[in-house]
């Protein structure tokens, strides 16, 4: 408020905070500028490079010729490789003002960049396909949207609004009837769009070899071939070149959201636009047995059967024994078993899934829920692990109260474990993507 003062009083001009004080000497300096500043106004002259100032004086200095010469404008120059920045006041006419406007908006839109990319999406409605995601989400809701929310459930529903469909490819990877679809082991991006690669090749090159049996054979070679899926193609635009046989760009911006596209791309030409919606707004979390979800509560992972278990004596109970104690309800395979272990080490989330009669409201799930808890009775006999079935174990967690193992679990930290031990207290702690 000091810098805008008027000059015509013989005090010095001070700032509370920050740049130095106005010194008499500095506000004649301002004086006899302006008065130049006058001067090439009067007269017509285009431009007039202002002295050098410091950088507090420039402040003022320019306050004062907007106040004074709104037609002016004052601007800043380089004056050549390692010089000073040079100010300059630009007396334009209309015509070249309507061009410096131009261009200095021209400018300005340059420098907010991609949020207008962001802003053109919002409108469009179109769908965000990101790879594990939701740190992604946050960084650029942050960015180009507005602060992030106090809370999760603002987030999620501010999310929302902007974006109504969200995919994760991650999630659609690690998916029953889709985690099969791409020979990985781990559900990274780079393994994920190396497999889809290599897949498409062997398509192609067994479609080269039906389509010469056909030429040299005839219909009787057609029926004898195997049925391939519909043909997938991915192209660049024209002009977008970089990435055509690029094998070593991953991690780059721009190549990982190509591959990110493609993988979207064939989940969902291979099992249909209306089987991929069931996957919208669901974001896998770093070490954590739950699924985000933008438009609803968190559910678990895996579809399946489900147990707290706490209090575990380790000395006797280690993935490899659960898997071992749990072999009459796998049935050879067929049901998969997934430990989530929380960060105490003696409580974890088991999870039987992968296996049509365990899912919800079929004839088989009371029984095998019986049959599990029977197991785990068993050992609770034993004084080796304590549980809760999962319907009494999420009420802890969302009741006014909340037990110690209830949030060990709440806060664990875990990962799936297809069987082993070791590691500290027999447990290995399990690795993540």
């Amino acid at each position: 408020e000091k810098l805008l003062k008027p000059l015509d009083d013989d005090e010095p001009i001070e700032a509370e905070k920050g740049p130095p004080p106005m010194r008499p000497q500095d506000v004649t300096f301002i004086r006899e500028t302006l008065s130049k500043v006058q001067a090439i106004v009067d007269n017509g002259q285009e431009e007039m490079k202002l002295p050098n100032m410091a950088r507090h004086i420039a402040v003022a200095m320019r306050q004062r010729i907007a106040e004074r010469f709104p037609q002016t404008i004052v601007e800043k120059r380089n004056s050549g490789p390692g010089g000073w920045e040079e100010r300059w006041v630009l007396n334009p006419t209309k015509e070249k003002r309507t061009l410096l406007e131009r261009r200095r908006k021209r400018k300005l839109l340059d420098l907010i960049g991609f949020r207008q990319v962001w802003n053109l999406l919002r409108q469009a409605r179109r769908p965000l396909v990101c790879h594990n995601g939701f740190y992604d989400l946050l960084f650029l809701y942050n960015s180009f949207e507005a602060p992030l929310p106090e809370s999760l459930g603002q987030f999620k529903l501010a999310m929302h609004k902007a974006f109504p469909h969200v995919f994760d490819t991650k999630i659609l990877a690690e998916s029953e009837g889709l985690n099969k679809m791409l020979a990985v082991r781990r559900s990274s991006l780079v393994e994920l769009a190396t497999s889809l690669q290599n897949l498409l090749e062997r398509e192609r090159n067994l479609r080269q070899q039906q389509q010469s049996a056909m030429e040299t054979e005839g219909g009787e070679a057609a029926e004898s071939h195997k049925k391939l899926p519909a043909e997938l193609k991915f192209d660049l635009p024209p002009g977008f070149t970089a990435y055509e046989n690029s094998e070593n760009a991953f991690h780059t911006a721009g190549y990982d959201a190509f591959q990110t596209g493609r993988l979207f791309g064939f989940y969902k030409k291979r099992v249909g636009d209306f089987a991929v919606l069931k996957f919208t707004n669901l974001f896998p979390l770093l070490q954590s047995p739950f699924l985000l979800c933008l438009t609803g509560e968190e559910r678990l992972i895996h579809d399946g059967v489900a147990r707290f278990v706490y209090g575990i004596d380790l000395s006797s109970l280690t993935s490899r024994g659960f898997l071992e104690l749990l072999k009459p309800l796998t049935k050879d395979g067929r049901r998969q078993v997934v430990f989530k272990w929380c960060s105490d080490q003696r409580s974890m989330i088991l999870v039987l899934h992968g296996c049509p009669d365990i899912m919800p409201d079929t004839e088989g799930r009371e029984v095998f829920e019986r049959q599990l808890d029977e197991i785990l009775q068993g050992q609770v006999l034993k004084n080796r692990l304590k549980f809760h079935r999962w319907d009494a174990f999420m009420s802890m967690l969302t009741g006014p109260l909340m037990s110690a193992p209830a949030k060990a679990a709440a806060e664990g930290k875990g990962g799936d474990v297809g069987g082993g031990g070791g590691g500290g207290h027999g447990i290995k702690r399990p690795r993540f993507n």
